[in-house]
């Protein structure tokens, strides 16, 4: 049982640790992307960065349950219908605008 467990844990340690690792280099690219060319190239990315951390957080669960899908599936929508509230009503969070750069 201890080695089972041991080499499960080495296997999600692994895929957690790497994971990070994309995060961590990406984000920090992203940073000196902004830094050398200005905010146009990390505007053109910011659709591509949050697309690739979903992908990360769900590649690290150790099963898609139907729970996870929900709570997962509750935090879009949630955040989606705030983000539409705030863009066409100025409701919590004051008037603002996004640009076209992360589509829908």
């Amino acid at each position: 049982l201890y080695t089972h467990l041991l080499q499960r844990f080495d296997a999600s340690a692994r895929k957690f640790w790497l994971s990070g690792l994309v995060a961590l280099v990406f984000n920090a690219g992203g940073i000196l992307a902004y830094v050398i060319w200005g905010k146009t190239l990390l505007a053109e990315l910011s659709a591509f960065n949050l697309l690739l951390m979903a992908v990360l957080v769900l590649k690290n669960q150790e099963q898609l349950s139907l729970k996870v899908a929900l709570i997962l599936s509750a935090v879009v929508i949630i955040g989606f219908t705030a983000e539409w509230l705030g863009v066409h009503t100025g409701w919590l969070f004051g008037n603002y605008a996004y640009a076209d750069t992360l589509g829908l």
